[in-house]
Formats: C-alpha cells, sequence, structure tokens
C-alpha cells in the first residue's frame, strides 16, 4: 500500500489544479456569454409591444366591471375548477370539501405547466466545449506537473499516456469530488506494512544521521581562528527584536546583577528568526533571551538589555540571558543530541569568542555583575534547582568559556580602543532603563 502522506499530497495538489481548472473555464465561460443576456432593437420593440397590449386590456376590465362579469367562462374553466386535485373521477370540490376535516373557501389554485422545449444545439455544443476543455486542461497540467495518480495509487508502472488520461479526467472532474476522495483517505487513514513502516523510519534515521555527520564535522564545526584575538570587535546592538514593544513592559526592579547563559537546544542549522519564531510565535511570549550567538560567531541581540527577558523561570528579574545556538546535550535523553540529529554537538570556537565578548562587555556595562563564576556567571543548570535543566548540555565546555570571558576582561582593561568602544556603548539606547 502507498504512504498515506504522499498520497494525501498528490491529491492534495490535483485539487488545487482542479479548482483552478475550474476558475478558468468559469471565466471563459463569463466571457462567451457576454452580451447573450441584452436583446436586439426587433425583440425589444416587440416585447414592449406586447407588454402594452397587456396593460392596455387589463386596464379596459378594471374600467368596466360589468363587461367582466358578463365575460362567458370555457368549459375547460369549468372543468379544471369544478374537480378537486386528486379526487375520485367526477367528485366536485363540495363533494370533497364535505367529506373533509375542514372546507376551505376557494378551490386551489391552477398551476400552469409550461412545456419544455428542446435544447439548441449551441447549448448543447457550449457543454460539450467545456467538458472536453476541462479534461484537456487536465491532461496538460498532469503532464506539466508530471502527476500520476494511477501509477501511485496501484504502486505499478502504468503507461504515461494512460496515467496522464487518467488523471487529467480527475482535474477536469472538478475539485469537490477530489475533495470528498480526500476527506474519505484521511478518515480512513491509508494502512501500511509494519515491515515497511519499520525500514521506512530506519531509512529516515539513516539519513538524518548522514545529514548531521556533514553539519557537524564539514560545515559549522570547522573551526574559525579568529585573526584578533582578544581585540575589541564592535558588538552590534540597536535594542534587539521589536525594542519598541517593551518600552512599558518587562521593567526591571534594579539592576542586573546575573548572567545566565543557555543552549537553544535548537538545531544548528536553522536560523536566528527560528528562534525568535519559538518564543514570540510558537509560545506567544513576549521575548526571549537578551542575546543568542549563532554558530558562524555572530551576535544577535534578542530582548533589549535594559528589560527582562524570558530564559530562566524566577531569575528573569535582574538578569540577563545569553544562548548558543544549537543542542550540546549528549547524553541519552528525549532531546539528546548523541547521534548529531540537532547538528552541532558542542559550542564552536567562534561561538565561545563571540559568547566571551558578550559577557566581558556586560561586566564593563553593569556593576553590580562580578567577574564569579560562583556567584554571578552561571549555567541554567546550577541557577535552577537540581534536575530542573540540562542546559547549556553535557557537552557544553565550561572550562574553555570561563577562561576565555577572563582573558577578554583582562585584555580590554589594557586596551585603550576597548574602553573606547565600552563608553561608546553606555550612550546607546537601551542599556540602562
Amino acid at each position: 500500500m502507498p504512504i498515506a502522506e504522499t498520497v494525501l499530497t498528490a491529491f492534495t495538489v490535483a485539487a488545487g489544479l482542479s479548482l483552478g481548472v475550474e476558475r478558468s473555464l468559469e471565466l471563459l465561460k463569463q466571457f462567451m456569454d457576454f452580451g447573450n443576456g441584452s436583446l436586439s432593437p426587433k425583440d425589444r420593440e416587440d416585447a414592449l409591444k406586447r407588454t402594452t397590449d397587456l396593460i392596455g386590456k387589463a386596464e379596459a376590465a378594471l374600467a368596466n366591471p360589468a363587461a367582466r362579469a358578463a365575460q362567458p367562462v370555457s368549459a375547460k374553466d369549468v372543468e379544471v375548477s369544478s374537480t378537486a386535485p386528486g379526487a375520485p373521477q367526477g367528485q366536485s370540490i363540495a363533494q370533497v370539501a364535505a367529506n373533509s376535516e375542514a372546507s376551505e373557501k376557494y378551490p386551489p389554485p391552477r398551476i400552469p405547466v409550461i412545456p419544455m422545449g428542446p435544447l439548441s444545439t449551441q447549448s448543447t455544443a457550449n457543454a460539450l466545449f467545456f467538458q472536453f476543455a476541462a479534461a484537456g486542461l487536465g491532461m496538460i497540467l498532469a503532464n506539466v506537473f508530471e502527476l500520476r495518480l494511477l501509477s501511485l495509487l496501484t504502486e505499478k508502472q502504468i503507461f504515461t499516456l494512460a496515467d496522464t488520461l487518467f488523471t487529467g479526467l480527475v482535474i477536469g472532474g472538478g475539485s469537490q469530488p477530489i475533495h470528498v476522495l480526500i476527506r474519505f483517505l484521511t478518515e480512513r487513514k491509508i494502512t501500511v506494512g509494519s515491515e515497511e513502516v519499520v525500514k521506512e523510519a530506519e531509512q529516515e534515521v539513516e539519513k538524518t544521521r548522514a545529514l548531521a555527520k556533514v553539519v557537524s564535522t564539514a560545515t559549522l564545526v570547522a573551526e574559525k581562528k579568529e585573526s584578533q584575538p582578544l581585540a575589541w570587535i564592535d558588538i552590534p546592538y540597536n535594542g534587539g527584536v521589536f525594542p519598541d514593544r517593551l518600552n512599558d513592559q518587562h521593567l526591571r526592579s534594579g539592576k542586573p546583577n546575573l548572567i545566565i547563559y543557555h543552549h537553544t537546544a535548537m538545531s544548528s542549522t536553522s536560523s536566528f528568526q527560528d528562534v525568535v519564531d519559538e518564543f514570540l510565535v510558537s509560545k506567544k511570549w513576549l521575548t526571549g533571551y537578551n542575546c543568542v550567538i549563532m554558530p558562524d560567531g555572530a551576535i544577535k541581540p534578542f530582548c533589549r538589555w535594559d528589560r527582562q527577558g524570558n530564559h530562566a523561570r524566577g531569575l528573569n528579574d535582574r538578569s540577563l540571558g545569553l544562548s548558543f545556538h544549537g543542542n550540546f546535550h549528549t547524553e541519552p535523553g528525549q532531546y539528546s543530541n548523541a547521534d548529531g540529529r540537532f547538528g552541532n554537538q558542542r559550542p564552536t570556537e567562534a561561538q565561545l569568542h563571540a559568547g566571551a565578548r558578550v559577557l566581558a562587555l556586560w561586566i564593563y556595562l553593569y556593576e553590580d555583575i562580578k567577574l564569579d563564576f560562583d556567584k554571578c556567571i552561571l549555567p541554567h543548570t546550577k541557577a535552577m534547582p537540581p534536575g530542573y535543566t540540562v542546559c547549556p548540555g553535557s557537552s557544553f565546555p565550561h572550562e574553555q568559556f570561563k577562561r576565555l570571558v577572563c582573558e577578554y576582561h583582562d585584555a580590554w582593561s589594557h586596551s585603550k580602543s576597548a574602553q573606547m568602544g565600552i563608553e561608546a556603548f553606555k550612550q546607546l539606547r537601551y542599556v540602562y532603563a
């Protein structure tokens, strides 16, 4: 049996193409019918003459009641009006009323029956044209999009022309029948044999592992050596993402006195926008980390530094949250990256250097934050109660990171350009409340 997702995807595409065919032919029909509803001058004159005659007769009848009363009634009218519908042959309305539970003052009105004339040749030709046009467009689209519904449903290689013909007829038949079929397939869920399920799952795992291996060894983990280690490099900051939203929100009760560093626990191949969407879209929060460090060393401010972020429950008020993008937890667990499925298994050198720069800057900007890795600079796992979280992961190189922070902090204290950069940073918006 075919895989459900594949079949449903194919039929969904077919439904979309069918809807396009319907709309196109409907537009064509409107153009063809344009002007058919208008009357020619002769038809307009005849209709006006007939209407005038009828109005004249009606006015004459209303003006002469006596003549209307004396107007003879035809035998046909008497027969129709004096016989009750459904009554035995020859039984009058009065007799039917006497035998019923209630009588009516007036007989039921006569319903005129207008015989239907034969369809015109033009109408028949138009109907056939649109039927063939729908089927033809469906075949063209099936061929262009290489859609083969018959082969997909039977899991056999069907002759291409026959499959295109079948698929084209399905598309040309209208989107409503396809939607009914999609609903039928969805409710009953196309089943797959257990061996196929296992085999398919194993193949997906192997693909994921192969991709993770490539990413981990060749793409992002490739060490990016610092061309100017420990030198001051301007850090981009303009308030992060949507700074104006926090003008009256997430106010701190005091100056920051704690830095908590994390990992995003996401794939290192995803983007900074994915991190933002995780907080603002998926979690529906107003903000997230104060700053995110990407695998290539890019520094991405997220939440304003003069406002609370959303990164450590109960500690957001006076803390700053720094997060390294990736998943660095390699011990067994539900969200473990032991097999490399989340990409990098440890931060890159560029990430560690960039993160150390941000921490050193924060220590210089906020006097209540000391260069103390026991009280003021903590990994998420140590800032929370035991067992609460494994963030930033079992493979995070804490000692290397601490050493880099100390080296940057010390080097900048003796660097005139670094001191000038720090002073310039203090003048920026969104640094102090």
